[in-house]
């Protein structure tokens, strides 16, 4: 029925004018295959709504990994399309330089998608306050950041931080496993330790410990992991 609305002119005007709502529904529901026919038919993978949310931000909330696929796949299909499916390739060097244009517009478009655009949260960091590990998994594996994205101009914390805040070991273990820096502080000098400490969270704790975590390392307030842990009432 998507694909029918699409159709023709009126479709156009349709989709230029409830695209995104669309895209990002379908992406709330998890409906990939109506995301495919979505950006089959121009719409913009990357594309915001008034608060800065993307569709793979919604995905990511969501647990909706194969509409991460879906967008993935819009991504590297999308300069192609605009270029127009029938035109020759371009041979000699003139083809070799439309070929690095489109790999480099291709990649900054992925890049838009794993960062979120402008929008303050990253995907991985909405999927890891969601507590959805397979989806924090999938976008690790296309390449998320793990730092974080900075907000008021500052980086308040990595993605390793907001997993031990939220007491998850099994996304906290899986960030390690893909390079995350177990020592790595946030703007207020929290070290992952410590912050596992101040709110007893044992089994994040043990995962850092295992991960080569420093228990003698000294926070921004100059305390150590086991200071914070009695300061907070934690045995």
């Amino acid at each position: 029925v998507a694909a029918l609305l699409l159709e023709g002119s009126a479709g156009e005007e349709r989709l230029a004018r409830e695209g995104v709502e669309a895209l990002h529904s379908a992406a709330t529901c998890g409906h990939s295959e109506v995301v495919e026919t979505l950006l089959r038919h121009g719409a913009d993978a990357v594309a915001a709504d008034s608060d800065g949310f993307t569709a793979g931000h919604a995905a990511a909330m969501h647990g909706r990994v194969a509409v991460l696929e879906a967008l993935r796949k819009g991504v590297q299909t999308r300069e192609r399309k605009r270029r127009g499916d029938g035109e020759a390739a371009t041979e000699g060097k003139e083809g070799n330089r439309e070929r690095g244009e489109e790999a480099g517009e291709r990649e900054l478009e992925m890049k838009r998608l794993l960062e979120g655009g402008e929008c303050p949260w990253s995907p991985l960091e909405v999927a890891v306050e969601a507590g959805e590990r397979e989806t924090a998994r999938w976008l690790l594996e296309a390449g998320a950041q793990k730092d974080g994205k900075k907000r008021d101009g500052e980086n308040w914390g990595t993605v390793l931080l907001q997993a031990v805040r939220k007491d998850d070991a099994a996304i906290a273990s899986l960030l390690l496993a893909f390079g995350a820096d177990v020592e790595k502080a946030g703007a207020d000098g929290a070290r992952p330790l410590h912050a596992a400490a101040e709110r007893g969270c044992g089994k994040t704790a043990d995962v850092l410990l295992a991960a080569g975590a420093r228990a003698d390392a000294r926070a921004g307030d100059g305390r150590s992991a086991l200071e914070t842990a009695i300061a907070s009432g934690h045995e």
